[in-house]
C-alpha cells in the first residue's frame, strides 16, 4: 500500500492528474478510445458510458481517467452494483475496461488508478485480471476469491472447434465442422426430449421473484439481482446491443433464464433449473429456435456443474478469479463469490 501511494504521489508531481469522465472530456476520450479500441464504438459514446457506469453527485461518470498534457493516457471504468453478504447490502463497483497507452505502461499508471479508486469506492470487484494486475492489486489489499466455471453446450461444433483450433487453417476447421455437426445433430436428437414444457417470455418483475428464491439460498457474497437491477441491465440504450431475453419455465415455479444471442453464441446471464428436465427442455427450445452454435453458461457450485455436465455441457479447465477489495474487510471469511454472467461488464 505504501509503494502504491508513493507511485501516485510521484505521478502527480510529474504532471499526471486523475479525475472522472465529464462532458468536457468527450473529445479527448474519443481520441483515447480510437487509439486503444478502434473498433469499439460504444466505449467513446458519452450517453452509453453514463448508462453503463452511472453518474456521480457532481454529474461526472464513474469512468476514472489519468491525464497528461490535457490528453487521456489511461482509464478504468467502475460499474455500480449492490453486494449482498449474509443478508446485508453494500454498495460496490465492478472495475472494467482498463487500459493505459503503450507509451506510459511502465510508469505505474495502473497501480495509481487502482489506488485512487480505492480512496473513492469502499468495495471494488473485478473478474479474472491479468498477472501484472494481480501483483499490484495484492499490494493494495485485494483478496482473490474463487469464481464460477464457464461451461458450453455444443449445439453445433463450429464455435468450440474455433476455440480449440485457433492455429489450424480455416479449411481444416470447415471440414471438421462438416463431419462433427451431423453427429452432434443426431446426438442432440437422442438426448433431448421430443416434446417438453415450454419456456415462455417474461417481464423483469416475474423473473425477479424467481431470482429471489435462488439468491436466498446463496451462502457466499453475491450481487443482488432485484427488479431494479434487471430494469437497468436488461434494457441497454437503443441500437447498441440486442435486448436480453427473459424466460420462465412452465413446468415448475423455480426455473428461469436470462440470455442473449451474440452471433452464433447464446450467452446465459442468469439462470435456475429446478431439475434436469427443465434444463433439457431449455436446450431443446433454444436449439430448435435460434440459429446458434453454442450455449455459454457459468456454474457457481458443484451441484450446478454436475447438472450441466450430465446434460452435455463441456467445462473449461480453470474457474474465474474474482478480485475483491473492501475497506471494512468484508471478504475476510470467504474464499468464493457467486458471480453470474450479468455481473461486471460481460457483454456490455
Amino acid at each position: 500500500m505504501r509503494n502504491a501511494a508513493k507511485i501516485l504521489s510521484l505521478l502527480e508531481a510529474r504532471g499526471f492528474s486523475f479525475s472522472f469522465l465529464s462532458e468536457g472530456d468527450v473529445e479527448v476520450h474519443r481520441n483515447f478510445v480510437a487509439r486503444n479500441w478502434p473498433n469499439a464504438v460504444t466505449r467513446s459514446n458519452y450517453e452509453y458510458n453514463k448508462w453503463k457506469y452511472g453518474t456521480r453527485a457532481n454529474g461526472s461518470v464513474n469512468l476514472l481517467l489519468c491525464k497528461k498534457d490535457r490528453q487521456i493516457i489511461g482509464q478504468i471504468g467502475y460499474i455500480p452494483a449492490r453486494l449482498n453478504i449474509n443478508g446485508k447490502g453494500h454498495h460496490c463497483v465492478w472495475g472494467c475496461n482498463f487500459k493505459v497507452d503503450d507509451d506510459y505502461k511502465e510508469l505505474g499508471i495502473g497501480a495509481a488508478l487502482e489506488l485512487y479508486a480505492a480512496d473513492v469506492f469502499p468495495v471494488i470487484l473485478g473478474n479474472t485480471p491479468s498477472a501484472d494486475s494481480m501483483k499490484y492489486k495484492k499490494s493494495i489489499g485485494y483478496k482473490f476469491l474463487e469464481g464460477p466455471r464457464v461451461m458450453m453446450y455444443p449445439v453445433k461444433a463450429d464455435h468450440l472447434l474455433q476455440l480449440k483450433g485457433r492455429k489450424l487453417p480455416l479449411v481444416v476447421l470447415q471440414v471438421a465442422s462438416a463431419v462433427a455437426n451431423p453427429v452432434l445433430a443426431a446426438y442432440n436428437t437422442l438426448r433431448l426430449p421430443a416434446q417438453s414444457d415450454e419456456w415462455t417470455p417474461a417481464n423483469e418483475a416475474r423473473v425477479a421473484e424467481r431470482i429471489a428464491v435462488k439468491q436466498n439460498q446463496i451462502a457466499v457474497p453475491f450481487i443482488l439481482h432485484d427488479e431494479q437491477f434487471l430494469q437497468w441491465r436488461c434494457n441497454l440504450p437503443a441500437g447498441l446491443r440486442e435486448k436480453a431475453r427473459l424466460f420462465v419455465y412452465s413446468g415448475d415455479e423455480l426455473s428461469y433464464v436470462i440470455c442473449s444471442v451474440s452471433g452464433k453464441l447464446l450467452n446465459v446471464y442468469d439462470f435456475s433449473f429446478a431439475d434436469r428436465s427443465a434444463l433439457r427442455s431449455f436446450i431443446k427450445q433454444v436449439s430448435s429456435i435460434e440459429d446458434i452454435s453454442t450455449i455459454r453458461i457459468q456454474a457457481n457450485s458443484s451441484e450446478e456443474e454436475t447438472l450441466l455436465r450430465r446434460s452435455g455441457f463441456i467445462a473449461f479447465r480453470n474457474k474465474a478469479v474474482i478480485t475483491a477489495y473492501s475497506r471494512e474487510k468484508l471478504f475476510e471469511r470467504f474464499d468464493k463469490m457467486h458471480v453470474d454472467g450479468f455481473d461486471g461488464d460481460i457483454d456490455l
